[in-house]
């Protein structure tokens, strides 16, 4: 078949088939094969591999919907998740975090350690940039070498950042409170807010309980 493509092809060019040498038809012949194998392959490739439907479009403002649980990206080892609160910061591997009744609680490993840990809950800015927001939880402490801190802290990445963040407030607490006490903090969401994270945050031994957490647009009340 392809000595007869090559004829039909060669003849017409030199006028007749006896013009054409054997050499040129050997030359068409291996052009052919070459073609011939160029379309085996389009055709294995289109059978394989069919066009795929449209893409939807996604505006890029718009946050990822991501479970409140994982509202962080893995920036500290060791983290650690509870009923949506975080369990994070750089000393996350020297502590542990457990289930308290209705708290979670966050203490040391065996080994002490002066490094910061935070709990914290990590709720989309979402609605909220240009607001002014509260948020209240109730917390516990015990035997904190220092006094801990309750935090607020507007951030454009869910990750805790210990500096860069773009506002906060914060409130001391206690190196040992009796029972749970109250903790409110405030700020104004800037533009450019994509996160907000709020909770508490203490470094070396010691306990802390937190429970009750609410995060509401407006001035704290009272």
């Amino acid at each position: 078949m392809r000595d007869l493509v090559a004829l039909l092809i060669v003849c017409p060019v030199f006028g007749s088939c006896a013009s054409a040498s054997q050499t040129q038809v050997t030359e068409l012949e291996a052009r052919i094969a070459r073609l011939e194998a160029s379309v085996s392959a389009l055709q294995s490739r289109d059978s394989v591999a069919p066009s795929p439907g449209p893409i939807a479009a996604v505006a890029p403002s718009d946050p990822p919907p991501v479970p409140a649980a994982q509202r962080t990206s893995s920036l500290y080892p060791g983290e650690q998740t509870i009923s949506d609160w975080l369990m994070t910061g750089v000393g996350a591997p020297d502590f542990t975090l457990a289930s308290d009744a209705e708290a979670v609680r966050i203490e040391p490993k065996a080994a002490p350690t002066q490094r910061f840990v935070a709990l914290v809950r990590t709720v989309p800015a979402d609605g909220l940039v240009g607001k002014e927001i509260t948020a209240t939880f109730l917390v516990r402490a015990d035997g904190l070498e220092k006094p801990g801190m309750c935090i607020l802290k507007v951030q454009a990445e869910p990750a805790l950042a210990y500096q860069g963040f773009l506002a906060g407030d914060f409130k001391e607490i206690a190196a040992s409170t009796k029972g749970f006490v109250p903790c409110t903090v405030s700020t104004k969401v800037p533009d450019g807010a994509r996160w907000i994270l709020f909770g508490a945050t203490y470094r070396g031994n010691g306990k802390i309980w937190v429970k009750s957490p609410a995060l509401n647009p407006g001035a704290p009340k009272g």
